[in-house]
């Protein structure tokens, strides 16, 4: 693909790696501005790459290099933490085992198992399950 030679102005700060306002900040000044049409501005790419250099000689430091006590210490392998059931995720499960077992009590099937006292069910969580209610209920007579 070829680089085209100028780069608008919306463009040229993700070209240099930085956002808008460092860029107008920071490099804008130092540049050339190429009008284009009656609003549009641009930046020759050339410059642009000058002034990269430059920040790059001037700023940039050598990359870490390993030392003795570095090349003796293993990486950590990263390992899959253990799968952890969250109070939704039991909830769900008890709700699903209360309704193939065919019980209404659906609070007393998803209490936690510890002895912490049931904490109190919103507003929401009381429609949703007066609904499911209405829903596992079987149909009004038509007749």
């Amino acid at each position: 693909m070829i680089q085209p030679r100028i780069l608008r102005q919306r463009d040229a700060p993700a070209y240099c790696g930085m956002d808008r306002n460092r860029f107008d900040h920071e490099v804008r000044p130092q540049l050339t501005e190429i009008p284009i049409g009656v609003r549009g501005i641009a930046f020759d790419r050339h410059e642009l790459d000058a002034w990269l250099d430059e920040y790059i000689a001037t700023y940039g430091r050598p990359g870490r290099q390993p030392n003795a006590a570095d090349a003796n210490v293993r990486p950590k392998v990263p390992t899959r933490p253990a799968t952890r059931v969250g109070r939704r995720e039991a909830t769900i499960a008890a709700h699903a085992v209360s309704r193939s077992a065919g019980s209404k009590n659906v609070v007393a099937a998803t209490a936690p198992a510890t002895n912490a006292p049931p904490r109190k069910r919103s507003a929401f969580e009381r429609a949703m399950e007066s609904c499911n209610e209405i829903t596992l209920s079987e149909p009004p007579d038509r007749s």
